[in-house]
């Protein structure tokens, strides 16, 4: 999350009375979350409600929408400058446009005034907006998915990019990482090493 800075946020060397309980104030203070869903009243350090989810769903849903966050820039400073101005990045004339219905949800969901974001004073305001216009919210858990993978067991990883599955395989073949691994045999002078953090001891040495 944003530490303190030229915006304002709380940072590592002030008081902690930045960060009081929600149940004494209301609000929390405390500077956390993923930098493209940071609201802007945590950049600024104003303290933060549930008017922050609404915010991270209006974020979202641009970028399931678009492919690209609605803030991004080449550096952090400049992600937070384009969430404080309000300065989303719509897409361009050479891409696809966002229907009226979906650009007018997303506009009522990234609104810098957390109090007047859509669905925060009521979320039936959010289901009742135009751009669901035919969702059953009421049978919406009993409704087939558009898209219902095939698996071939629990461990079947053939939907994600190969890219980070073999990320993973090479993981898997560095145990120490966790704490893993056996102890190192002994030799002919002295005790084996000991094992990883989950593993066991080496067996003894001759003398």
């Amino acid at each position: 999350g944003p530490g303190g800075g030229a915006h304002g946020g709380p940072g590592p060397g002030q008081s902690q009375m930045s960060f009081r309980p929600l149940e004494q104030s209301g609000r929390l203070y405390s500077p956390v979350g993923t930098n493209q869903y940071i609201p802007p009243e945590v950049i600024l350090g104003l303290g933060h409600d549930k008017a922050v989810d609404f915010w991270s769903l209006g974020v979202l849903l641009f970028e399931l929408l678009t492919g690209a966050p609605p803030f991004d820039a080449p550096t952090v400073d400049g992600i937070y400058d384009n969430i404080v101005q309000n300065n989303v990045r719509w897409p361009g004339p050479h891409q696809p446009p966002l229907s009226l219905e979906a650009k007018d949800l997303v506009c009522r969901l990234l609104v810098v005034a957390s109090d007047r974001r859509l669905g925060v004073r009521d979320v039936a305001d959010l289901k009742r907006h135009p751009f669901f216009r035919g969702v059953d919210w009421g049978r919406l858990y009993e409704a087939d998915g558009p898209f219902v993978p095939q698996l071939d067991g629990d461990e079947d990883t053939g939907y994600f990019d190969p890219r980070g599955v073999r990320s993973l395989d090479a993981l898997a073949l560095t145990p120490e990482l966790f704490g893993g691994g056996g102890g190192g045999g002994g030799n002919g002078n002295g005790g084996g090493g000991g094992g990883g953090g989950g593993g066991g001891g080496g067996g003894a040495g001759k003398n």
